[in-house]
């Protein structure tokens, strides 16, 4: 529940390799599969296969009228491309965090008089590894912004497991912070899962 930054470039790029080394033909009849090593667990039972999609019937009416495809693309590549899956449209994360903000900002002031204080939000930082730091920045500008009340605890990378469970209890019995996020990972020697159960599920974020 606590957040977590995303992959990095090398595992993301990991990513991409293994999957082109497993599926490297994209293209229906291929019978290339995405490499379990490729997918989430939750669908590490299932192979998707593309030769399996369903694929349209090709209208002229069905299509935008900008779609072309080259001349020599088989009718079945072609209804391939033109697929709703293939079709799908890129989310933008920018301007999703823009409108989420947006309402945001509109549920501080009431709840800044409801409690008689603004939201309090505080961030469990152990060590400095840079883009923790990142998005730990990123956090305190968005909550400056909406005028959330926002703490960051930053601990160092040698504190001990029960030091850093016994910080995060603290911090959570602060009456003016409403939720608390454990900024992962954790250094290795620190026991993520432990320091989750520990922390008020209340206050969890």
């Amino acid at each position: 529940s606590s957040a977590s930054p995303p992959a990095s470039n090398s595992v993301s790029q990991g990513f991409l390799l293994s999957c082109q080394a497993h599926a490297p033909d994209y293209g229906p009849g291929s019978g290339a599969s995405f490499s379990r090593s490729c997918r989430p667990a939750a669908v590490q039972q299932q192979t998707i296969r593309y030769s399996s999609l369903p694929l349209p019937s090709i209208s002229s009416h069905d299509w935008p009228s900008d779609v072309q495809e080259p001349a020599q693309h088989s009718q079945q590549q072609i209804a391939f491309n033109r697929h709703p899956i293939a079709r799908a449209r890129v989310l933008d994360g920018k301007a999703v965090a823009a409108e989420w903000s947006s309402e945001l900002a509109q549920q501080v002031p009431p709840l800044t008089a409801a409690l008689g204080r603004p939201p309090g939000l505080a961030v469990v930082l152990v060590g400095n590894r840079p883009d923790s730091l990142l998005y730990v920045s990123r956090k305190e500008e968005a909550c400056q912004q909406l005028g959330i009340h926002r703490r960051i605890l930053h601990l160092p990378d040698s504190i001990s497991q029960q030091q850093l469970q016994e910080a995060v209890g603290q911090v959570a019995a602060d009456p003016a912070v409403d939720g608390v996020l454990v900024q992962l990972p954790l250094p290795r020697h620190l026991d993520e899962e432990r320091v989750m159960e520990f922390l008020d599920p209340r206050k969890d974020v």
